[in-house]
């Protein structure tokens, strides 16, 4: 499996995570399991790939803003 494989998995389990917290919002009384692939996803690893994406975006704004501080304008940066 490549890189760009496991981030896939990672986006596609983080929005079938974001689905399922909204239908637990609408009906809190319900609960079904995240399935990928057809197995069922553990609240771990959910709460890991929401954690792992969460980081990666923070860390992306962040350099980005190192970037766009160090040049004087931003077509340079």
């Amino acid at each position: 499996m490549t890189g760009v494989d496991e981030e896939n998995i990672l986006i596609t389990i983080y929005i079938k995570t974001t689905i399922q917290e909204i239908r637990l919002n609408v009906s809190p009384n319900r609960r079904l399991p995240i399935l990928f692939e057809g197995k069922p996803i553990s609240a771990l690893l959910s709460r890991q790939t929401s954690v792992y994406l969460i980081t990666y975006a923070y860390m992306f704004v962040i350099f980005l803003i190192i970037t766009s501080i160090s040049a004087p304008d931003f077509s340079t940066a």
